[in-house]
């Protein structure tokens, strides 16, 4: 993209008006299958002009060539400022793109895994400008050839130089894969990448962590401990919830408030999300969300909240009668009295559709204190699949308006082109025009214990390496309005 370009570019992005109404967009050609992942950001703004609005990541997957990084910058109305899709691994047979980060100096950081000569997975931080231009990328391969895949990635509040963590590290959860076991595991980087510490931990069978989030420090602490969640199958037939709080300095579980632990029963559970709570009445708990499979319920939405290591209260909500199929992927917790909640609520984005049919994207506000949905919710999508696999609200006091971003994939073919899936963006208010359709869930508290795993902790090896990208520029399809 020329200079002329980019100011041109730069110049329409300024001249956009705030959202008059909820907007939703299908981004990606329409010869690749593209979706988008974790982290949406409502970003402020780089410095040198470039203007406020949303940064979305997914994977650019093109028949008959290798899967990219597809990123997305938007003004606040929607409309791309910028797309890139990136070649992390020059050659290589495929990237994901998984999550990104704002970084301080006003560019972007993103966590992609890369299948390197199409036998081995690694993650891989990829550092960009404000513009989408590549700055360098770090690799971590397990050096003993094992396969690892981060699935969440955060940049980190605190730290202790004398233990050689600090404020701004990036730390990656996922899942690491070496012969038949497959284990969790969780890594530490300095701003640059550098590797601080990694842990794998080994229960028994198979283990991974899909998110995590920063704990705030505990008396005495000067670095908060991280929290993970995701899956551990029990006994080779159940899935259940897995919950992790170690040490942010080291990743070890030697403190007292540290744990490894199961949530679930004999069923099929698992968690996709986890914030901490900041409201005054929950401060200093958890809130964690995913799905749960019960006989007569299929599947629902799971929420729980309380300390990592011991469950204070959990639900499941979706229909009683077991005919559709609901599950959650991301949640937040609501800062403004804006977004058809009150603060201190909950606002949780999946997918919600008939069971074994297409589904739709969701969003639903549910009651902190009892978990159970708060006036219903809406789901967004077409005649075929959609789901919502990221979500944040809009800052307050900015140039954004009052609201949340959405971020996933929609597999309707908007365009009427064959496309066979698009990444889905859509910014929501329930006060402005939307083609949200009402949706009405029932919850159902639940009694189900917390479990302490016994597990080995085990260190892969990494080595880094950098690389390049490549860039691209696609046109979005209107959805709504």
């Amino acid at each position: 993209m020329s200079r002329y370009q980019r100011a041109f570019i730069v110049l329409l992005a300024f001249l956009a008006a705030v959202p008059a109404g909820a907007w939703e967009y299908a981004f990606g050609p329409t010869t690749t299958a593209d979706q988008g992942l974790r982290r949406v950001l409502p970003y402020r703004g780089c410095i040198g002009g470039w203007p406020p609005g949303y940064v979305a990541i997914g994977t650019k997957d093109q028949w008959g060539a290798d899967p990219d990084v597809y990123v997305v910058y938007t003004d606040l109305n929607g409309w791309p400022v910028w797309e890139m899709s990136y070649d992390v691994l020059i050659g290589n047979f495929a990237d994901e793109g998984v999550a990104i980060l704002e970084l301080p100096n006003k560019g972007f950081v993103f966590l992609s895994n890369v299948l390197k000569a199409g036998v081995q997975w690694m993650p891989a931080l990829t550092y960009i400008r404000c513009d989408g231009s590549f700055v360098r990328t770090v690799l971590y391969p397990d050096a003993a050839s094992g396969n690892l895949w981060g699935r969440d990635l955060i940049r980190t509040r605190t730290g202790d130089p004398s233990q050689g963590t600090a404020p701004g590290d990036l730390a990656i959860a996922g899942n690491w894969q070496n012969g038949a076991d497959e284990d969790a595991f969780l890594m530490r980087t300095d701003a640059g990448g550098g590797l601080l510490w990694n842990v794998a931990y080994d229960i028994f069978t198979s283990e991974a962590f899909n998110a995590l989030t920063e704990a705030t420090p505990l008396p005495g602490q000067t670095t908060g401990d991280l929290v993970a969640v995701g899956r551990y199958l029990k006994d080779f037939t159940n899935l259940q919830g897995l919950v992790a709080r170690v040490s942010g300095d080291d990743g070890s579980t030697l403190g007292a408030q540290h744990c490894l632990v199961y949530h679930g029963d004999f069923a099929q559970e698992e968690y996709r999300s986890v914030i901490e709570l900041q409201s005054a009445d929950y401060f200093g708990e958890f809130a964690m969300a995913g799905k749960t499979s019960q006989a007569g319920w299929s599947d629902d939405i799971w929420v729980t909240r309380g300390t990592p290591c011991v469950q204070n209260r959990q639900s499941r909500i979706g229909d009683a009668g077991g005919i559709r199929d609901e599950e959650a992927f991301d949640l937040r917790e609501v800062q403004v009295d804006a977004s058809g909640a009150p603060a201190g609520s909950l606002a949780i984005a999946g997918a919600e559709g008939p069971l074994g049919g297409p589904s739709d994207g969701a969003l639903l506000f549910v009651d902190t204190a009892t978990l159970m949905p708060m006036g219903g919710g809406n789901v967004f999508g077409g005649a075929l699949a959609e789901a919502f696999f990221s979500l944040a609200e809009n800052p307050a006091g900015g140039a954004h308006p009052a609201g949340f971003v959405m971020a996933g994939k929609t597999e309707t073919d908007w365009d009427g082109n064959g496309d066979p899936r698009d990444l889905y963006l859509v910014y929501e208010h329930p006060d402005l025009a939307s083609c949200r359709i009402p949706w009405t869930p029932s919850g159902v508290g639940l009694t189900w214990p917390e479990e302490p795993l016994p597990y080995t902790k085990s260190v892969p090896a990494y080595e880094a390496d950098e690389k390049a990208k490549e860039t691209g520029w696609f046109t979005p399809v209107p959805i709504c309005p």
